[in-house]
């Protein structure tokens, strides 16, 4: 009875070391995936404020300048 208790609780620790290994790895790649996910929504987020912010001025500009070559009032923005 002794020796199979024993074998039990050598299998019961293998088991659980690889559960452990398992663990660990899914944690690393669910850390790396919140990683990614946030650089991906700056990628998307960052560009559109700077256009929010950059854009309208070089717009307004740039009809300024056509308004001037076909001399006209035309849009304002």
């Amino acid at each position: 009875m002794d020796d199979d208790l024993k074998k039990l609780l050598a299998e019961n620790l293998r088991k659980t070391e690889e559960i452990y290994q398992i663990t660990q790895k899914l944690k690393n790649y669910l850390f790396w995936g919140q990683i990614i996910s946030v650089l991906r929504l700056l990628l998307i987020v960052v560009p559109v404020i700077l256009a929010i912010i950059y854009l309208p001025p070089f717009i307004s500009d740039l009809l300024k300048q056509y308004q001037g070559l076909l001399g006209r009032g035309g849009l304002k923005l």
